[in-house]
């Protein structure tokens, strides 16, 4: 799952800095960060009681003011360690499988059981001209060391805070991935990184990001201090940490500089060995440009005193390419100020956000191994939950619906209930057009009143039933005749007929004649006789008749199969 925010933290020998990191863009963001000293004089240092106790202090105090997840922890320098071999090219499988069975004991000289460590498969030369001299492809490994006590005692510090580790990275590592992705590093520039710390000084040379050198060494701003001390005669060490930050290393002629001249040609002897044993084993090779960060990166004067002893360009590590590292601007002044001590827990914390080279993880393999199958049975009862959710959702817009679409049908019932009458009416008028469409104006002479005509087409065709037909009508001034026929199943419909017959408006005095019976019909004769006086024929022949209801006149004879 994709993170948006990281901690970083760097487990110091005299200071815990932390930082949180939250994804920007291509890049990350600078939330919030911390420098917290221990407080403890050389003496209490040299107990690791007494620096684990103060460690716990300080995480579980970081840790009320930040929430502890994706935590990422950079072990303090001179408690890991970094190895940079090179291989016959194979698969990391492979390699760990050499490594974990004493392969190259020449280069590392350590019980691998007593150990958690990881490797890192750097660079891979597979060209001709990379090759030339063995003719076999070959890899740049990094193997990353700790004792395992050592990474128990990291764990107990954050359980005791109630947090996880998701990465236990190297300091050195850390800090490498930092420089390398916020100077944006040529891949072909050789160059140096020392890192001042305040009991180890680490001495690094890459080739772009890729490590090919490393070396410890065992001095630091505390071995200064302790020095500045005992020549001013000053017992409180915050106050000899006050003269070491306020003197110039560039003046030779202070007390300090001069009682420190002994440790400084040694420390100055290993920096130039590192870097003259890398271009020696690399022709044609030079560390042309060297990044000092760590807490010495701060003390005055520091970088153009080394830089005057190994005679390259030296720069502090103290600008940030705010186009891949933003941060707020009312925090710029102090976070540029505390960047050289910051770059490693920076360098971690981006572990959890963007894609980096050094990716060794010192965190034992059980417990990485215990946290994925947890996070795959919490994955699949969050799926479950989810689908269950899904499923039940489902269902609930389904009902939903249903009593939607069954409230519209109940109210188009109610509707449709509402306008039954008018509806029925219409469905008459209907069938008495479908009734008499076929039938010919010749049936009858129309009377003039054609409102009146369509009144009586409409009460016929209530009075015929559905499944029956006229076959023959006959009609005259003096009579009228139907010949109906019907279905004989239908045959109850008798009486029924003669009924609507006998109660119409237009029909009345219709009378049911002969039946005759066929197989499958029976045929009604229904008929009247009217009475008319010649005065009403004379002046009107067309008229229809002396009965009020009658509508039609003259004489036709005409058969149809009209319904």
């Amino acid at each position: 799952m994709a993170k948006n925010t990281s901690i970083g933290i760097d487990i110091g020998n005299s200071q815990i800095k932390v930082v949180l990191l939250k994804k920007s863009g291509n890049g990350v963001k600078i939330e919030r960060f911390f420098v917290e000293n221990y407080g403890l004089s050389p003496k209490e240092l040299s107990s690791p009681i007494t620096v684990v106790n103060k460690r716990m202090e300080i995480i579980s105090k970081i840790f009320k003011e930040l929430k502890p997840v994706n935590v990422v922890v950079a072990v303090a320098k001179g408690e890991d360690n970094i190895r940079t071999i090179q291989m016959p090219l194979m698969t990391e499988q492979s390699l760990r499988q050499a490594l974990r069975w004493g392969g190259q004991p020449d280069y590392i000289p350590f019980d691998l059981k007593e150990m958690t460590w990881d490797v890192v498969i750097s660079q891979v030369y597979r060209r001709k001209e990379e090759i030339k001299a063995e003719g076999k492809e070959k890899m740049d490994v990094i193997i990353a060391l700790a004792k395992k006590n050592i990474v128990n005692s990291y764990l107990d510090i954050f359980e005791s805070s109630n947090a996880l580790i998701d990465i236990l990275d190297s300091n050195t590592l850390s800090g490498s991935n930092f420089t390398c992705f916020n100077y944006a590093i040529p891949k072909d520039k050789i160059w140096g990184k020392i890192d001042f710390g305040a009991e180890m000084t680490t001495v690094n040379v890459l080739e772009g990001s890729n490590l090919k050198f490393t070396l410890n060494i065992p001095w630091g701003v505390n071995d200064i201090t302790e020095l500045a001390q005992a020549v001013t005669g000053i017992t409180g060490w915050k106050e000899a940490q006050e003269i070491v930050h306020s003197m110039d290393f560039n003046v030779p002629e202070n007390p300090v500089m001069q009682a420190l001249e002994p440790k400084i040609k040694d420390f100055v002897r290993q920096l130039n060995g590192a870097i003259s044993f890398y271009e020696s084993k690399n022709q044609g090779s030079v560390v042309s440009e060297v990044m000092l960060s760590g807490g010495g990166a701060m003390l005055c004067g520091m970088d153009r005193f080394i830089s005057s002893k190994i005679n390259r360009e030296v720069k502090i590590e103290n600008e940030i390419n705010r186009s891949l590292i933003n941060y707020d601007k009312k925090d710029e002044v102090q976070l540029k100020m505390l960047l050289p001590q910051l770059n490693v827990a920076i360098g971690a914390a981006m572990r959890n956000l963007v894609e980096l080279r050094n990716t060794a993880n010192l965190l034992p393999f059980d417990i990485m191994l215990g946290r994925k199958l947890k996070s795959r049975r919490t994955s699949t009862v969050v799926i479950l939950a989810a689908a269950l959710a899904l499923l039940f959702t489902g269902v609930y817009l389904k009902y939903s619906a249903f009593s939607k679409d069954r409230a519209k049908l109940l109210e188009i019932s109610a509707e449709f209930d509402a306008h039954k009458g008018t509806a029925g009416d219409l469905l008459n008028m209907k069938d008495a057009v479908d009734t008499f469409q076929t039938i010919n104006e010749n049936y009858a002479t129309l009377n003039k009143n054609s409102t009146r005509w369509s009144e009586a087409l409409i009460e016929l065709s209530s009075l015929v039933p559905k499944n029956t037909f006229i076959a023959n009508a006959n009609w005259s001034a003096r009579s009228q005749q139907f010949l109906l026929k019907t279905d004989k199943k239908f045959q109850q419909e008798q009486q029924e007929i003669v009924e609507k017959f006998g109660n119409s408006k237009n029909f009345s005095g219709m009378k049911l004649g002969r039946t005759n019976e066929t197989d499958s019909t029976y045929d009604y004769d229904i008929s009247r006789v009217v009475t008319r006086t010649r005065s009403t024929a004379s002046s009107n022949p067309q008229s229809g008749g002396g009965q009020s209801g009658n509508v039609f006149g003259g004489q036709s004879n005409s058969q149809g199969g009209a319904r």
